[in-house]
């Protein structure tokens, strides 16, 4: 049931005007275009649509057919082979396919089970999209950040460059102490105009992400939840493994994939099977003869009886499939634990880089107002150092919170939930 909603949210989703994007974006905003009308997920619709089709063929595969055909032919007679006949015929043709020792019924489940896969895919799309934006949305925090930091360092080159040139006359600095500076400003106005692209590029793919390509943000929102506070929710490794074994999509997926593998084996082995089919045939000749039938009822039963070996290798080529789809299926298992139980200590690391985080954090300020004292009393400082330490350090801290945020929603996906952020 709630896979239908799901796909029913979507679908309607096709047909809604487009929402522009909110100014300031939060994140939580940003997810809220996961169910846009995007390439992939109509894609994965798509893929759900010719499924339910294969699924409508394989029903009606015991279906009666009618058949119309019919026959324009002239003959000449020995005894007089001047003179031509009509010998036209039309006729009508019912069949009903009556038995086929369950073949009919292993194409439906087949088909049915992979309507059912692709529906999981159409569900998970969602989950999968909202990663991807929330990649996007970070990058592009993190890329504003940088901007600063590099703004900052630009602004500390110039200044430096500018006053060994206004001391140049005094014969303080030498030429190669000139050169020296103002290669160091230089390379601050590349790393500077580099920053300043990558705000642009992260933007422009975060739009794309959101479904809004041209709709360039502009301002987002920074969540402010931390990696303490999403440790101190976070459940134990075992029961994660758990929830992802019993919940995870992919998994369902490959489990399906198995089962339909296993009724195309019976499937393959039943290709040596006869059929039984009724038929009713109505004829209508334009000559007519006491030979010459009006109508026909029949009973046709089609008994293969040699193939030349091709319903064994088919048998074995579906046997083969099957083999592949329960390893694949193991595989994704012992990947799934490994996914968990990865996400889970890293987490635990991110807490601490966050802790030690602050800790630079508050010793960076503790600098800062050292060297800022220092400043006033017209004595050396690093006052500039000071301040792009302060812009990195938020930005080391902030990094760790997108981090965290990040890998909580991969959990989240990979157990089967949906990925949600409480702002």
């Amino acid at each position: 049931m709630k896979n239908l909603w799901v796909v029913a949210v979507i679908l309607s989703s096709l047909s809604v005007e487009a929402v522009p994007i909110p100014e300031p974006l939060s994140l939580k905003q940003a997810l809220s275009f996961a169910t846009e009308p995007h390439p992939d997920q109509q894609m994965a619709l798509a893929q759900q649509r010719a499924a339910e089709a294969r699924l409508g063929v394989a029903e009606r595969g015991q279906a009666m057919t009618v058949d119309l055909s019919g026959r324009i032919r002239w003959k000449t007679l020995q005894q007089q082979p001047e003179q031509r006949l009509g010998d036209h015929l039309l006729s009508i043709t019912a069949r009903k396919p009556l038995y086929d020792f369950g073949r009919s019924e292993l194409a439906e489940q087949i088909a049915q089970g992979e309507v059912t896969q692709q529906q999981w895919g159409v569900v998970d799309a969602p989950e999968q999209k909202k990663l991807e934006i929330m990649e996007h949305f970070f990058a592009v925090l993190l890329a504003d950040l940088q901007r600063t930091v590099e703004d900052e360092a630009m602004t500390i080159a110039y200044l430096r460059h500018k006053k060994r040139l206004d001391r140049e006359l005094t014969g303080d600095y030498s030429e190669l102490d000139l050169l020296q500076g103002e290669s160091k400003f230089q390379d601050a106005r590349v790393k500077q105009k580099q920053a300043e692209m990558a705000q642009r590029l992260t933007r422009i793919q975060l739009a794309e992400a959101m479904n809004r390509p041209g709709e360039i943000p502009s301002t987002l929102e920074t969540p402010e939840i931390t990696p303490e506070q999403i440790v101190k929710t976070l459940e134990a490794v075992e029961l994660l493994q758990q929830q992802a074994l019993v919940g995870n999509r992919q998994l369902m997926r490959s489990a399906k994939q198995v089962q339909i593998a296993e009724r195309q084996v019976k499937q393959a082995r039943l290709g040596t099977a006869p059929e039984l089919d009724a038929a009713f045939e109505v004829l209508e000749n334009s000559r007519v003869t006491s030979s010459k039938d009006r109508w026909r009822a029949s009973l046709l039963l089609e008994v293969p009886l040699l193939d030349g070996g091709v319903n064994g290798e088919q048998v074995a080529v579906a046997r083969e499939a099957l083999h592949i789809a329960r390893a694949q299926y193991e595989l994704l298992k012992r990947k799934l634990s490994q996914q968990v139980e990865q996400y889970h200590l890293q987490l635990k690391v991110l807490d601490m880089q966050w802790q030690a985080d602050q800790v630079a954090a508050e010793y960076r300020e503790i600098e800062l107002e050292r060297n800022r004292a220092l400043y006033e009393q017209e004595q050396r400082s690093n006052l500039g150092d000071a301040l792009v330490g302060i812009s990195q350090s938020h930005r080391r801290s902030a990094e760790s919170r997108f981090q965290a945020l990040l890998v909580r929603a991969r959990l989240d996906q990979l157990t089967g939930k949906e990925i949600v952020i409480h702002e």
